[in-house]
């Protein structure tokens, strides 16, 4: 195998490694996409990076595209190959959402039954601001302080006692309350920089926490939960 040949075969090994990290249109390239958000970085080195994206997407496309008489126009340079290859090593060695959750042993969670008071207690206790509410290890609801600001504007008059449930107040610890806050499932495959960009706030909102399962099916156990504080302390 020629440093051509080499090229693009880690090229397209770099192409698929990216390809579905960031949303993009069908007609995208996903080196293109990766350089883009590369670009938008304030860390210097990342704006390097993106510079050396776009130099070997244009050297890959003048050597799919640009033979002369069945002759390649250059010989690509053994640098910019080992570019491509510590790329593909970056990306493989980056943590998983199952590498960064907080896992199910260590959960803070609860259920229909328990009581509201001692969720809130664990609340307090624990410092933490959202609870799952599990059924047989499936993620069914969120229980945080949007359930008491729910209740206070539908005025229905709830009275918390030490015997409230969590199913007395069901209607409020939805996962989709549509409130500006989002919970979001994600597979226990996905990459760093995957669940960094699931944290931006978007028109649906700001999400809260990151449900990790196994393929990032709703219905499937919960295997933890990530916060914007593990990405930054773990990450």
């Amino acid at each position: 195998m020629n440093n051509n040949e080499e090229f693009l075969a880690e090229y397209k090994k770099l192409e698929s490694i990216l390809d579905g990290l960031y949303p993009k249109k069908p007609q995208d390239s996903p080196i293109w996409v990766y350089e883009r958000e590369l670009k938008k970085s304030n860390d210097l080195e990342k704006k390097r990076r993106a510079e050396k994206y776009s130099i070997i997407r244009q050297v890959r496309n003048i050597l799919s595209h640009d033979e002369i008489d069945d002759e390649a126009p250059f010989i690509v340079q053994e640098e910019t190959i080992d570019f491509v290859v510590g790329e593909i090593k970056l990306l493989e060695a980056q943590k998983t959402a199952l590498d960064l959750c907080v896992p199910f042993e260590k959960l803070v969670f609860a259920t229909k039954n328990s009581l509201v008071w001692n969720v809130c207690q664990a609340m307090l206790e624990k410092c933490v601001t959202n609870i799952p509410i599990l059924n047989e290890k499936k993620c069914v609801g969120m229980f945080n302080g949007k359930a008491f600001i729910h209740m206070i504007k539908d005025r229905k008059g709830i009275n918390i006692t030490p015997q409230t449930k969590l199913k007395d107040i069901k209607q409020y610890l939805y996962l989709d309350m549509n409130d500006g806050v989002r919970y979001v499932f994600v597979k226990e495959s996905a990459k760093l920089d995957q669940l960094s960009q699931l944290f931006k706030r978007t028109k649906q909102g700001k999400t809260e926490l990151l449900i990790v399962t196994k393929t990032g099916d709703k219905f499937e156990p919960i295997l933890g939960v990530i916060s914007p504080h593990d990405i930054l302390e773990r990450g």
